[in-house]
């Protein structure tokens, strides 16, 4: 695998002894250079290796670098070997993607760089679900048999059917009723759908099925409305729609709900809670503390990808280099909490606290410099002493700009509030 398959044949010739030999062996020559190539050959597969228990072990160590290979039995050349030689376990070929495949079914494998890999399941069936026709790789039919290695369905027999879509989709099927269509929602509208538990017609229908998120460039949607006294919604433009049973949204810090007009939130019961020691405002939006909050965060965030867009530039980056980046980012992102974080500690002791541009104006006017300074470098390759005397300047001041004590000055103020 790849094989070469002879086709030689004993061929009968009427004609003289002498003759007959002569076209014989040349016959016989070429014949015997005759073969159907195969570049690719299926296997059938009898064990699939999901379990990090079962892992194989070097020094008593599991080694992950087997989680996902299978073992099988070939189909048509069965006396060759899986390479590289000695080796039982066959690898996926596509690091990122993978296609698990069920014991019964048959996978297209190849061999490159001297190691045989699996890459998809032949789709005997076509069926979503499973394609499995055990024994094919022994008696050259196949049987179909139950191994109750995956949920079939049951009654959800549509499980095992494709899913409906529209001519030039693009569509992602799971075995156990799931998909996302990348496609078309009212034939011109870009949309992505993503479904969990497809409706008995399997096609896409968020008022029948299980859990469902749209995210759509326009058109329309109806939405059911759970409230029996309020009418169905109808969701046009550009949107992002989820339906399910259950919705939660988790944050661990914090969470953000915001809009430009209207904020509707309907139910039978509502309730608004806090924390122990917490605090529930229903008031205006401080203004000075959300727009200077967003201030920073929009002005550092454009300046650390101007520092990210230099660091491009370089042509060999070391491991150190990446980790100073990641080192930036996440102080940026820890910016405007700590801004707000000062602003209410010294509001509660009766400070008042001002911002002070000119040290951000210096420091960012002399990042734009370094930034120009970078720009005008004409082959950086062949200056890299200055390259990274430049990156190493704008990471200091990437540090400061991170540092909401750098740009604020905080006004005592005698009388109380």
């Amino acid at each position: 695998m790849p094989f070469r398959d002879y086709k030689s044949k004993t061929i009968k010739i009427n004609t003289s002894p002498f003759m007959s030999k002569v076209k014989g062996e040349i016959q016989s020559l070429i014949q015997q250079n005759q073969y159907d190539f195969h570049e690719q050959e299926a296997v059938e597969v009898t064990n699939v290796l999901l379990k990090e228990d079962n892992l194989p072990k070097n020094n008593g160590v599991k080694n992950y670098k087997y989680y996902g290979a299978i073992k099988g039995r070939w189909i048509e050349n069965k006396q060759q070997s899986i390479l590289p030689l000695g080796e039982i376990w066959i690898l996926p070929l596509d690091s990122n993607i993978k296609r698990y495949p069920v014991i019964g079914e048959n996978v297209v494998c190849v061999n490159h760089l001297g190691r045989t890999y699996y890459t998809t399941v032949v789709n005997i069936n076509n069926n979503p679900n499973h394609n499995k026709l055990i024994g094919l790789s022994s008696t050259g039919k196949g049987t179909q048999q139950d191994i109750n290695q995956i949920y079939e369905g049951g009654e959800k027999r549509h499980r095992q059917l494709n899913v409906k879509a529209n001519p030039g989709d693009l569509v992602l099927q799971g075995r156990q009723g799931q998909s996302i269509n990348l496609g078309s929602h009212q034939q011109v509208v870009s949309s992505i759908k993503m479904v969990a538990g497809h409706n008995p017609k399997n096609d896409y229908d968020i008022t029948k099925d299980g859990a469902s998120i749209y995210i759509q460039d326009g058109g329309t949607v109806r939405i059911k409305n759970p409230n029996p006294n309020f009418t169905d919604n109808i969701i046009g433009g550009k949107k992002i729609i989820l339906d399910a049973d259950h919705i939660v949204l988790n944050a661990k810090t914090s969470i953000k709900i915001q809009s430009g007009n209207e904020t509707h939130i309907i139910g039978k019961i509502l309730e608004l809670s806090h924390n122990e020691d917490g605090t529930t405002y229903i008031n205006e939006t401080d203004l000075f503390k959300e727009n200077l909050k967003n201030k920073f965060w929009n002005e550092v965030d454009r300046e650390l990808n101007k520092c990210i867009e230099a660091f491009l530039d370089i042509v060999a980056p070391l491991q150190e280099d990446f980790e100073q980046i990641a080192e930036l980012v996440e102080k940026v992102l820890s910016t405007p909490g700590r801004v707000i974080k000062l602003i209410e500690n010294f509001n509660k002791v009766n400070h008042e606290a001002t911002p002070i541009f000119t040290e951000y104006d210096r420091l960012t006017q002399k990042f734009n410099k370094l930034n120009k300074e970078m720009g005008e470098i004409p082959d950086k390759t062949k200056d890299p002493v200055k390259v990274a005397r430049i990156l190493g300047e704008m990471a200091i001041i990437l540090r400061d700009l991170s540092n909401p004590e750098t740009y604020l000055r905080f006004d005592i103020q005698i009388k109380k509030k």
